[in-house]
């Protein structure tokens, strides 16, 4: 974990980090899913996601409780959530 600052006139889920020494707007996922907030310890960790569209790099974090395994998916392999069956909770899909 780096240290995290709130940033102003933002949702409180909605952090900044400077990883590299860039500033990454950060989303806290526990805040976001509707989840209390806790103290960061050792475990929790910042996924940074890239994306780049019309050359403009688009970097975004979130802060997770915890990693098991990190791979890289392509995004023809990622499915709509509308494929999920409709009666489920898929509103975080």
């Amino acid at each position: 974990m780096v240290p995290i600052t709130c940033v102003p006139n933002t949702p409180d889920l909605l952090r900044s980090n400077k990883p590299e020494g860039s500033i990454v707007p950060t989303i806290d996922l526990r805040l976001k899913i509707g989840m209390d907030s806790v103290e960061y310890g050792s475990k929790p960790r910042i996924l940074i996601g890239e994306d780049e569209r019309d050359g403009v790099k688009i970097r975004v974090g979130f802060i997770v409780d915890a990693v098991e395994v990190i791979c890289n998916v392509k995004v023809q392999d990622i499915e709509s959530s509308s494929s999920f069956n409709d009666q489920a909770e898929n509103r975080f899909i």
